[in-house]
């Protein structure tokens, strides 16, 4: 991975951003098609309405075997570069949720996980981001971080760095486990 790129390049973008038909690479037009105050990206050239999804997340609880602790790890990016967030990231288009989200835990910690189910989903209307978070236990607490993390750490309930936290989904989230 290309740690001078990958922090340096950004993932939000506004349907005004884009300009060429990524089909036949034409203009776009930014227009109404059937709801108004709505407009999609259209290209004339192919006939091609290019709609833009949200990006889909999926983020882990991740508790040892014990189920006591809860591991956060300290961003080492923005948004939120030192605080403390889940493991996560973006679900490429026509992969499983299930092995996106252990794919993700491994690179981010090392670790390996077994998926539990969802616990909470989130949508984000401003980031264009759709967040599912799951229950996940780790099989050993010994994490290896990758670049995009400062550390990573299991935290006793009573010891989560509440001042600290990288995002509100995270607090909500923790906030509902530690009721658990």
């Amino acid at each position: 991975m290309n740690k001078d790129l990958y922090f340096k390049y950004q993932w939000r973008y506004k349907k005004e951003d884009l300009k060429f038909c990524p089909r036949c690479g034409h203009h776009f037009s930014l227009e109404d098609l059937h709801i108004s105050n709505q407009p999609q990206l259209l290209c004339h050239n192919c006939e091609f309405v290019f709609y833009i999804d949200p990006k889909l997340v999926v983020v882990a609880v991740v508790l040892n075997k014990e189920e006591n602790k809860v591991l956060l790890l300290q961003r080492n990016e923005e948004p939120g570069k030192g605080l403390w967030a889940f493991p996560g990231g973006h679900v490429e288009r026509g992969h499983d949720l299930f092995e996106t989200i252990q794919s993700e835990v491994r690179e981010e910690t090392g670790l390996s996980v077994a998926v539990k189910g969802i616990i909470d989903t989130d949508s984000i209307a401003s980031d264009g981001v759709v967040q599912l978070t799951y229950r996940a236990i780790a099989h050993h607490e010994e994490i290896i971080i990758n670049m995009e993390s400062q550390q990573g750490r299991f935290f006793a309930l009573d010891q989560i760095p509440w001042d600290a936290l990288a995002f509100p989904s995270t607090k909500k989230i923790l906030q509902l486990i530690a009721k658990e």
